[in-house]
């Protein structure tokens, strides 16, 4: 069984390579077509080539964004969880640190909460998206 598999495979690559070898003219007699037709024939098998190809590479650009994401996030989650073990605070603490040496950027503010206290969750965000950003690199972290 095997073996009808590779000849089979032998066979079909000696074809491809055949037709490959064949003049215009040879083709159009082989199919039965004018090479107005043949030409046409071309063309549309090009525009399906294509539309698989761009398909194709939609899908892995999709595939590299989604794994970037990933990686970011991760990233971010490892870079906050260290800084958190080092400074031996949590998030808030750290941008309250932050906040009272001066190493925020002019004018950050966090929006007006109702006179909730912020979660250490949403100061994790916070702490993330500062780092996302650049505003806030290696050792600013630290309080």
């Amino acid at each position: 069984m095997n073996i009808n598999k590779e000849m089979i495979l032998l066979l079909d690559d000696l074809m491809i390579e055949n037709i490959a070898k064949m003049t215009q003219n040879e083709l159009c007699q082989e199919l039965g077509l004018s090479v107005d037709e043949l030409d046409s024939e071309a063309l549309l098998l090009q525009k399906k080539l294509n539309d698989i190809s761009t398909e194709f590479n939609k899908a892995k650009l999709k595939e590299a964004r989604f794994n970037l994401e990933h990686v970011r996030k991760t990233q971010s989650s490892k870079n906050i969880s260290q800084t958190l073990t080092k400074a031996g605070k949590d998030a808030k603490g750290i941008l309250i640190d932050m906040f009272t040496q001066n190493k925020l950027p002019a004018g950050l503010t966090l929006a007006f909460r109702d006179g909730k206290e912020i979660t250490n969750d949403e100061a994790e965000q916070i702490l993330a998206d500062l780092i996302n950003i650049g505003v806030v690199e290696g050792d600013d972290r630290k309080g």
